[in-house]
């Protein structure tokens, strides 16, 4: 496994897991050489007079990403959410498959402001669920808020 570190997370991805240019809004992608997974990972700061609850904030990125999901041309299926607390910031994982497509798509928002970090986990061909969830398990586990 690889570590890869910024000023406000950590993550730990398999060895053959590439970095690529980050996008014009600064998020970052990672990817296997073969192009069947990848990783969007992007951080906000958010600003100072933010009023709103850390938990109130994970939900609404987590409202914004499913909004997202919604637009595109693809029927998506929540497989799953769950909550809970890291790095002293609540969490929110969801799951997503389209099955007609064999695509999934797992994203995990760790928030605790004044930062929020989001992480999309795509598996472009997930043929096998449970083979997917067994890749896919310790590195989503592993990104980290410092």
């Amino acid at each position: 496994m690889k570590t890869f570190t910024s000023d406000t997370w950590r993550i730990e991805l398999p060895d053959d897991w590439e970095q690529k240019e980050s996008t014009k809004q600064g998020t970052l992608l990672f990817e296997t050489p073969d192009l069947t997974k990848g990783l969007y990972l992007a951080t906000w700061a958010l600003a100072a007079n933010e009023k709103r609850s850390a938990i109130e904030i994970a939900r609404a990125f987590c409202d914004t990403s499913e909004t997202a999901l919604a637009a595109m041309d693809v029927e998506w299926k929540k497989l799953g959410e769950g909550t809970g607390v890291q790095g002293g910031g609540p969490t929110i994982l969801t799951d997503h498959f389209a099955s007609a497509s064999a695509y999934r798509i797992m994203t995990k928002i760790i928030a605790r402001p004044p930062i929020v970090v989001r992480g999309a986990f795509h598996d472009y061909r997930c043929e096998d669920y449970r083979a997917s969830t067994a890749y896919f398990t310790a590195i989503v586990d592993s990104l980290v808020l410092l």
